[in-house]
């Protein structure tokens, strides 16, 4: 298959992660969310896990330990998630949600559902579908 520049993967893809992040972006301003796109996944697996181990975050979310501790730092200070010492291996600490946070999970779903529509406003049922099961694959 020869390649074409202007039609390949990581072009379309790197497009819709850069439209994406802009529009969460505003999104999150217009609803004085004081985060930043990059730490609404680090929250999104923190509400689907309820806690996790730190060192589980970079893991699961493919980021570094650096952004990753950046990002808890950063979330800390916004009183939206606190970490507590492992009981059993006191190097280790455990992340958890705060109230504020869990008082916030309803707009960011919103934020994301947002998005999430606004991308697939041209797809049928079963195109959507058919590209959350290729988006998988790669």
């Amino acid at each position: 298959m020869e390649l074409e520049l202007k039609n390949t993967i990581g072009r379309y893809i790197g497009c819709l992660s850069r439209k994406s992040h802009l529009f969460l972006t505003k999104e999150l301003a217009i609803h004085k969310c004081e985060i930043a796109p990059g730490q609404l996944s680090l929250l999104m697996l923190l509400y689907s896990e309820g806690g996790i181990r730190q060192d589980s975050i970079s893991l699961t979310l493919n980021l570094d330990k650096g952004n990753t501790t950046k990002s808890i730092k950063k979330l800390e200070e916004l009183g939206l998630i606190f970490r507590i010492k492992d009981s059993t291996d006191k190097r280790v600490y455990n992340v958890y949600l705060t109230e504020k946070a869990m008082e916030l999970k309803p707009t960011l779903f919103s934020i994301l559902q947002k998005l999430d529509s606004l991308l697939s406003s041209n797809l049928s049922e079963e195109e959507y579908a058919q590209l959350l099961f290729l988006l998988k694959k790669i």
